[in-house]
């Protein structure tokens, strides 16, 4: 087995781990909206799942849908949207959108905003009322009232519940905008608890879930670029100033020395 193909292997994981702290982000609307697609190139490649999100709703656009609705979908990674498959109903539904967007790494951090919050601030911009609800709750619509929906999915929700949810959400508010993503900062919250004390000891529940690995990123760019350098420069190095001194000192040790005669050996 090459060195190099080692080294491959070894940094594969390294470079999954990078991605831990971050979540999809997908957005989409019934009508089409400015707040979608004129993103700041600034917004778009640092994607950060704050500013991201925090853009989106505070562009003149949003306060003219007749919901908003912000979807949690705990535990969301990029995987496992592409593994959808055509027919599901995400997948349908944002083929089907006038406007739409995806960031599939938006790294989050526990400063970000929870999706409560962001529904608050929606909410006093456009003078909405929020409601606060599952995948499964009925949805009901005042004519003339503006919402905002801050909904907790399950991770025992089906797509079928999803699919159900959305068509109440499309039969409600024909204008509508949907930002589906997880919310991390719910979650680092609740792992960390409220108390200033509990930020240095943290549940081995939570350790025990998914590792260390999955709670905090350890593997910062830098450090896996330190990483490669070892990997794919010094590693080899050292390899190859192995193998030189082992071909120079291995004819050494089959040569006789050059006093040894086997004739005069035979002759005593």
């Amino acid at each position: 087995m090459s060195p190099l193909f080692v080294c491959l292997a070894a940094l594969a994981p390294l470079l999954t781990f990078a991605y831990s702290d971050s979540a999809p982000i997908v957005a989409w609307t019934s009508q089409r909206t400015m707040s979608l697609e004129n993103l700041p190139s600034t917004v778009t490649k640092q994607g950060h799942f704050q500013s991201i999100l925090e853009t989106i709703l505070s562009d003149e656009d949003v306060c003219r849908h007749d919901a908003v609705v912000l979807v949690d979908h705990p535990g969301l990674r990029a995987s496992h949207l592409r593994r959808l498959e055509q027919s599901s109903p995400l997948v349908r539904r944002i083929a089907a959108a006038a406007s739409s967007i995806q960031f599939p790494y938006a790294r989050s951090g526990i400063s970000d905003p929870s999706f409560d919050e962001l529904a608050n601030v929606v909410s006093r911009r456009c003078s909405a009322q929020v409601v606060k609800s599952q995948l499964n709750d009925e949805i009901l619509n005042i004519p003339g009232n503006k919402y905002v929906f801050s909904v907790a999915q399950n991770s025992v929700d089906s797509p079928a519940i999803f699919a159900d949810f959305m068509e109440k959400v499309t039969s409600a508010f024909p204008d509508h905008l949907i930002i589906y993503s997880s919310d991390s900062s719910r979650f680092l919250r609740r792992q960390l608890g409220d108390d200033p004390g509990s930020l240095f000891s943290v549940p081995d529940r939570a350790l025990a879930d998914g590792g260390i690995l999955k709670r905090y990123q350890l593997l910062t760019p830098g450090l896996i670029l330190t990483l490669i350098v070892v990997f794919f420069v010094f590693v080899p190095i050292i390899v190859f100033g192995v193998n030189v001194l082992a071909g120079i000192q291995s004819p050494l040790r089959a040569e006789p020395p050059r006093s040894f005669s086997a004739k005069d050996k035979k002759n005593q």
